[in-house]
């Protein structure tokens, strides 16, 4: 799609117009074992459902709220409209439930309304199951489903669900402030009574109630908080539960404001009149995906009819409420936010321009997340770019782009010769992302849709700021107005040289926050599950569509629960067996899996577990495309291969993956793509398996810019090639597995490889990982480093065989350790010799002197630094051999 193509777009501010009423849905069919889905508000206040039935079923039918407020009523009648059976609250938890034996065959009409004994019966969304064979009294427990295991909580709002002896309890996660009290109170109304447990973000254990008790305590610090509502105890069958979540914190005076546009936060109230001539006020406040808010309006003065509208950064109404606050007619918003970014309070009241009622006002803006300071529009600003929200270098933010929602615009200033990169993501790939930069007038300079074609659908562009100004970012989709995809995005604007922040590293990401366990594909750690420490938590990078097994064995056999998640804590699979197999991930990204006995926490639990993770890619080819600009980038970066039109394959690697090639005159290299992390320490090693190979490796980022290679791994010794690395940032990465190009007319090499992919644990980042050959006689050079700082030899000698190794530091402060092992029939290192300084006296060098050698076979030399020491420097290391039965004279 070419710039001319664009259809520039300004969001205005968005009339907001009352709804009309609109006319009722005509009759849905249900049978026999079906549930179905509906929502209900004042436009929309019943729904009918038909079903034919025969004389003697015995049926049942369940309605239960499922979000909202929403007090269900049942109505079942004749298809002449005769009512037989009208239900309230028989389900529990204010759900309507009718238990009924037909008497006629016919058709039956079911009407799904609200009930009117407490007001308007609220507004929400339900499930209605019609069921048969059911015996009096027994009420159907509707199945969990996947997403159920783990979701968020939302401060003020009934959460509803169900327990059963499979799935014996559910976590419920929020965002919590230190001193900050919580109560947590379960409906007594309800089949089930269960026990509650409060943890902390590392899952250790803070209260927990007995069955049917209210759960109240004091926060002891900022962060992540989890909820387990589990069964009571080992013999409890489950049931429907309800419950309530309220919180008081240290809130704010009022501060007056005057009508227009205001800020506000989270924890803040603020105070105005609302009349004929100020029928309405606009508070702004920034957000972050998934705090839950709630927004309250209540009348302090005169006989005001408060109204509430809650508007996302594109003016798109995702809230509104008139009289939820209670009986003064006072308004009540509760949500949990899509995106991050910034969000509209408009106060107002009911018929806004057109109403007659007036007062004073009372707003409080109430989340469990940290506030967030609102970016105001600065004064030089052009007046065409007022009112876009403004983003910053280091910046993220989120957004959805939907068909009701196509472009997403925001403003920054930049200073001329600033080196910019603005990148736009999709977390879960429904989205096709699309980029747009603008010059204050609004003119296209520059436009991205793939970051690489076919392999990587995100946008990115890098651009130098010409001049010193503000500039438009537009974060669209492929096609615009005549594009199919639609999702949640991240928009990151980043300026080079500025350090990146671990928030802006892992924007949204739980990973850090909750201290979860790095583990890769191979990996089998070990724990244990503790009666104060109920569940674990484990993280790993993947790519979109990689499959990944995983299974947990305790040394009991007992069950074990486990839930997968992207790093928002967004569910995606869950299972009580303890095993998830083949489940493909939706997206690039990090992932978090949580762990726990599957007989939940009121069972006592001290048993240690193993665990078993394996991920595995499917194989796809990029079609690259000869460009004179990209020949001249590559010669540039040192990138040596060759761009040809055909297709080469791109295999998906994960850590701890070893595979092999061929590379001949028709294959001259392979291309591997793995995902990682900033900071990851990676090691790469490509060796020759069969023919004259002479390996080349190079690891490059995922716009296939050079980031470093290896040739030899010494110099004319050992061919084979070898890597280390640490990434510089989240992402993808490519490993091209080549041979070395000879320039003097030689034939290339040809031959088998293998290739490895290695996470370095950082404590062990400073150790070779590989032995150099040296040979009696002969002295070596080599240095100590800090990014390397243990090294190693080999040599081969026999029973009786008399060894010197002497070690003579050259530069540096270099404070050398010498060591000397065997290899036991296992093939184990063992310890025979060491030496920190010359025994001889004089020099701090080490020197391992007249060592019998005691087996007939390889040596293994260690030289490294001494123990806690940062010292560094080079080094020479000789090693003489005396074969065993000649003396000293020869």
């Amino acid at each position: 799609m070419g710039i001319k193509r664009m259809r520039w777009m300004l969001i205005g501010v968005v009339g907001l117009l009352a709804a009309s009423a609109a006319a009722q849905e005509p009759p849905r069919p249900i049978n026999y074992g079906q549930t179905v889905e509906g929502e209900l508000n004042d436009v929309q206040q019943a729904q009918q459902f038909l079903f034919d039935g025969q004389s003697g079923d015995e049926i049942t039918i369940l309605m239960a709220t499922t979000s909202g407020d929403l007090n269900p009523f049942l109505t079942l009648a004749t298809f002449d409209g005769d009512v037989l059976a009208t239900d309230d609250d028989t389900g529990g938890a204010g759900d309507a439930l009718i238990e009924i034996t037909l008497g006629t065959n016919g058709t039956y009409v079911i009407t799904a309304s609200r009930s009117r004994a407490s007001g308007t019966g609220g507004s929400g969304t339900y499930s209605l199951t019609l069921s048969t064979g059911e015996s009096a009294g027994e009420t159907p427990i509707p199945a969990l489903d996947v997403g159920a295991r783990l979701q968020p909580i939302v401060r003020g709002e009934p959460v509803r669900g169900a327990l059963t002896r499979e799935a014996a309890f559910v976590l419920y996660w929020f965002e919590g402030r230190s001193g900050q009290s919580i109560t947590i109170t379960p409906d007594s109304g309800t089949q089930l009574q269960p026990l509650l447990v409060l943890y902390d973000a590392s899952f250790r254990e803070i209260f927990r109630t007995v069955s049917g008790n209210t759960l109240s305590a004091n926060l002891p610090n900022d962060g992540v908080y989890f909820l387990s509502v589990a069964l009571p105890d080992a013999t409890s069958l489950g049931g429907n539960y309800a419950l309530t979540m309220t919180s008081v914190g240290t809130a704010s005076q009022p501060r007056d404001v005057q009508p227009g546009q205001n800020t506000i936060t989270y924890g803040e109230s603020v105070r105005g009149v609302i009349n004929a001539t100020a029928p309405s006020y606009s508070f702004q406040f920034r957000g972050s995906a998934g705090d839950s808010v709630i927004i309250t309006m209540s009348r302090a003065g005169g006989d005001l009819d408060s109204y509430l509208y809650l508007l996302d950064t594109a003016g798109i109404t995702i809230a509104e409420d008139d009289s939820s606050g209670g009986i003064n007619g006072d308004a009540r918003v509760a949500v949990s936010l899509p995106a991050d970014g910034t969000y509209n309070v408009l106060a107002t009241r009911r018929g806004q321009d057109a109403g007659t009622t007036a007062g004073t006002f009372l707003l409080e803006l109430q989340s469990d997340a940290e506030p967030v300071s609102v970016a105001t529009t600065s004064p030089d600003v052009p007046p065409n770019l007022a009112g876009f929200p403004e983003i910053t270098y280091g910046e993220t933010v989120q957004g959805e782009i939907s068909n009701q929602s196509v472009l997403n615009v925001y403003i920054f200033k930049g200073e001329a010769e600033d080196e910019i990169s603005v990148t736009l993501e999709s977390p879960d790939g429904g989205l096709d992302p699309y980029l747009f930069l603008l010059d204050a007038n609004q003119v296209p300079i520059a436009e991205n849709d793939d970051i690489i074609d076919g392999q990587n659908r995100n946008s990115q562009i890098e651009f130098v700021v010409p001049e010193s100004g503000y500039y438009v970012i537009v974060a669209t989709r492929f096609e615009q107005d005549a594009g199919t995809t639609a999702g949640p995005f991240a928009l990151t604007l980043r300026r080079a040289g500025d350090p990146v922040s671990p928030e802006t590293a892992n924007s949204g990401s739980f990973v850090q926050r909750l201290g979860a366990q790095r583990i890769n594909a191979g990996d089998t750690p070990d724990g244990a599950f503790q009666p104060l420490q109920f569940t674990k938590v484990y993280t790993f990078p993947a790519s979109a569509g990689t499959v990944i097994d995983f299974s947990v064995t305790t040394d009991d056999n007992s069950a074990t629960t486990v839930i997968l998640t992207n790093d928002r804590m967004q569910p995606i699979a869950s299972a009580d067996s303890g095993t998830l197999l083949g489940v493909s991930v939706p997206s690039t990204g990090n992932y978090l899996i949580f762990i726990a006995p599957a007989r939940g926490p009121a069972v006592p639990t001290n048993v240690g577990y193993i665990l078993a993770f394996n991920a595995t890619g499917n194989e796809f080819a990029v079609e690259e495309e000869a460009t004179a600009e990209a020949t001249a980038e590559a010669t540039e970066e040192a990138v040596v291969e060759e761009a040809t039109p055909t297709q080469i394959p791109l295999e998906l690697m994960t850590y701890g993956d070893t595979v092999t090639g061929t590379l001949d005159e028709e294959v001259t290299s392979l291309r591997y793509l793995f995902t990682g992390n900033e900071g990851d320490i990676v090691r790469i090693q490509m060796s020759a398996a069969s023919g004259n190979l002479d390996t080349l490796i190079e690891l490059l980022d995922e716009n296939e810019r050079l980031i470093n290679a290896n040739d030899d791994i010494v110099q004319g010794v050992n061919r084979n090639s070898s890597l280390q690395v640490t990434l510089p940032s989240d992402g993808q990465y490519i490993i091209r597995a080549t041979r070395f190009e000879p320039t003097d007319g030689t034939p290339p090499t040809a031959g088998d490889f293998t290739l490895s992919l290695t996470y370095v644990d950082p404590a062990a980042a400073g150790v070779s990982p590989v032995a150099l050959p040296i040979s009696p006689g002969e002295t070596v050079v080599n240095t100590i480093t800090d990014e390397q700082y243990l090294l190693f030899y080999t040599f081969n000698g026999k029973s009786g065989d008399t060894v010197t190794i002497e070690v003579n530091t050259q530069s540096g402060d270099l404070d050398a350790v010498l060591y000397l092992y065997a290899y036991t029939s296992s093939g184990d290192p063992i310890e025979i010799a060491r030496n920190d300084d010359d025994p001889r006296g004089n020099t701090f060098d080490p020197l391992i002197q007249n060592q019998v050698l005691p087996r007939t076979g390889s040596y293994l030399i260690a030289v490294g630094r001494f123990p806690d020491s940062t010292s560094t420097g080079n080094f020479t290391m000789s090693l003489t051999i005396q074969p065993a039965g000649m003396d000293s004279d020869g």
